[in-house]
């Protein structure tokens, strides 16, 4: 007899009688029901809600959470693909070694390559997707204006830590250079004249020797004495 039926009608004749499954076990009170997945007989709170019957009771779905969990995990990652599955399941075994991988270049990295805060890129990677956010870039030529650089500066070719360089009035990135050039085109207003008057103001005082403080005679004197005069 199906459980639902019984449910309207427990004191039933045909539920006093053994069920069709000799695995299940007799119906004597609606606190258990029978799994009909893994065909175990479990409570009634291991089971989800189905809906109401027209009594007011509650029918129950005919597998239990435990088989619909893993049917639907199932389901789940068969359209993901067994790749993305197999990078799923290696989290845990990467964390366990202090490790990580990265979403975006792919590549397995310690945990201290990565930002806290549950990050899934590492720091070069989010440093890329922020360029490409930032200024409407894809992530491939955000990589080749940093690899074109080489990691020197295109301003005065000196190896640092570099800045996105970019045309105020237009918004488009003209390069990368350190952050000292940065300031200087930044204060200098992309003026290219205001920038070559400068280096002729250096040039013109490189020349000038830097004036030096005069030191006193006794001073000199008593600097150069002998220890036993």
């Amino acid at each position: 007899m199906h459980y639902q039926r019984w449910l309207k009608n427990p004191d039933s004749v045909a539920c006093v009688g053994i069920p069709r499954d000799p695995v299940r076990k007799r119906w004597e009170c609606p606190t258990e029901k029978p799994c009909s997945r893994c065909r175990e007989v479990k409570s009634v709170a291991d089971f989800d809600k189905q809906s109401r019957l027209r009594d007011g009771q509650t029918a129950y779905q005919s597998w239990c959470k435990s088989c619909r969990n893993a049917i639907n995990y199932e389901r789940f990652w068969a359209k993901k693909g067994r790749e993305e599955r197999a990078r799923h399941e290696e989290v845990p075994v990467l964390r366990a070694q202090g490790l990580k991988r990265c979403t975006i270049c792919g590549v397995v990295k310690e945990e201290g390559q990565f930002y806290t805060g549950g990050t899934s890129t590492c720091k070069s990677c989010h440093y890329l997707k922020d360029l490409s956010k930032k200024y409407d870039i894809s992530l491939v030529d955000a990589r080749a204006l940093l690899s074109s650089s080489d990691g020197r500066c295109e301003s005065c070719g000196v190896e640092a830590q570099l800045c996105v360089d970019h045309d105020h009035a237009t918004g488009a990135i003209r390069g990368l250079v350190c952050g000292p050039c940065n300031i200087m085109l930044g204060h200098a207003g992309d003026d290219p004249n205001r920038l070559l008057a400068g280096a002729l103001y250096l040039e013109r005082h490189a020349s000038v020797p830097t004036p030096t403080v005069p030191m006193e005679i006794g001073t000199e004197t008593e600097s150069h004495a002998h220890p036993g005069s």
